[in-house]
């Protein structure tokens, strides 16, 4: 290549790597931020609060990976020439990534006080069953 092509090749190729985080990044934004909108599903068992927990926890590790995608491809659009559009692009997902992200971790942090909640009441049931089972024995002795 000419020496004076350098440097668009060099645009064309970072370009490439903006556009490929980014077919990465949007479809998962929009799955996540429909995700959002559904709510958290109320729990009918600790087991069922368990498994929720859990789904919650994987959302959040997971916008946690794609902010990456997300910066990898932010990193790339800085090296080209002109990247006003791309960083327009990356500002506004970084928005919408916050609002989910939060979403997410608010989620953990009330499942993770109903499950230790429920916990806590599972042993104070057991605990209180097996007290009444000893009266119970005393008084039929």
């Amino acid at each position: 290549p000419c020496v004076p092509c350098l440097p668009r090749l060099e645009d064309v190729k970072n370009w490439a790597e903006f556009q490929t985080g980014v077919k990465v990044f949007e479809p998962w934004m929009k799955k996540s931020e429909e995700r959002r909108l559904e709510g958290l599903s109320k729990p009918c068992s600790l087991v069922e609060s368990c498994q929720i927990l859990g789904d919650c926890k994987n959302l959040q590790d997971e916008a946690e990976a794609k902010l990456k995608v997300l910066e990898e491809a932010a990193a790339s659009s800085q090296k080209m020439t002109s990247h006003q559009e791309a960083d327009g692009k990356v500002i506004v997902f970084k928005e919408r990534w916050t609002v989910v992200h939060e979403c997410f971790k608010e989620w953990v942090a009330r499942m993770t006080t109903l499950v230790e909640c429920w916990n806590k009441l599972d042993g104070n049931v057991g605990e209180l069953s097996s007290w009444v089972a000893t009266k119970d024995f005393l008084l039929a002795s």
